[in-house]
């Protein structure tokens, strides 16, 4: 249903000829994990996971708004969460549950849940892009599209990586999600902590996740190089 040309915004013309209509957009769901109750992992003072996972989802959310308005796309993005709540009230199997439930209830295409991972190893410092740990190829192109931005942009020695995992949210998606779970760094790393307590580098992050999102669900566009400004132009 999507017709691009060059950087133009993107228009179909009723059956009638009379007006163009805005396409309806890929269903896309981003994931701030935990909330609420549930702080994810805590280091210190300032910000926990939950903060720094809202900040980047919020903002992924944004941009890939951004780019859908610029082209011409009905939005059908949204978020499990856009405060300091747990989508399932209380309790991490009620909270893996209703973030699960409310992507197949939208018939999502697309799941991208956004963590902060911690190790005993404080010089453990990479970011990780994990698809199920039997992946089918709309979550393995997703992870692709998302490393290679992450990589521009990250903190870290030790790289973004590729990795599989057993993880709920992303098992018990329906069949041909696409579906990732990142983790954008290491709370337990100082250099990583350092930058993850910083909005600016977290906003950072959240832009290139959510580019990487929309390029892979409308693979027609060819985006130009360049920052986007605030009212969604190039």
């Amino acid at each position: 249903p999507y017709v691009f040309t060059g950087n133009n915004p993107v228009m179909r013309i009723d059956p009638d000829g009379r007006a163009p209509i805005r396409p309806p957009g890929i269903v896309i769901l981003i994931d701030p994990g935990h909330g609420g109750d549930d702080p994810g992992a805590i280091r210190g003072k300032g910000k926990d996971e939950a903060d720094m996972n809202l900040v980047v989802g919020l903002r992924a959310t944004q941009k890939i708004k951004q780019l859908e308005s610029r082209y011409g796309i009905e939005s059908r993005t949204s978020m499990t969460r856009t405060d300091d709540s747990n989508p399932g009230g209380s309790g991490q199997p009620a909270s893996l549950k209703a973030r699960v439930d409310k992507s197949k209830d939208l018939s999502a295409e697309i799941f991208v849940s956004i963590h902060v991972n911690a190790a005993e190893d404080k010089g453990v410092d990479r970011l990780d892009v994990f698809t199920y740990s039997n992946p089918n190829d709309n979550s393995k192109s997703l992870q692709s599209e998302i490393v290679n931005a992450l990589q521009d942009v990250a903190c870290s020695d030790d790289g973004v990586n590729s990795r599989s995992a057993n993880f709920h949210v992303l098992r018990e998606q329906n069949s041909g999600v696409g579906s990732v779970l990142v983790e954008i760094g290491f709370i337990t790393n100082d250099a990583q902590n350092h930058m993850l307590q910083d909005d600016s580098y977290l906003k950072t992050i959240g832009d290139a996740i959510g580019e990487a999102v929309f390029r892979n669900a409308y693979p027609g566009v060819e985006l130009p190089v360049g920052p986007l400004k605030a009212d969604g132009s190039f």
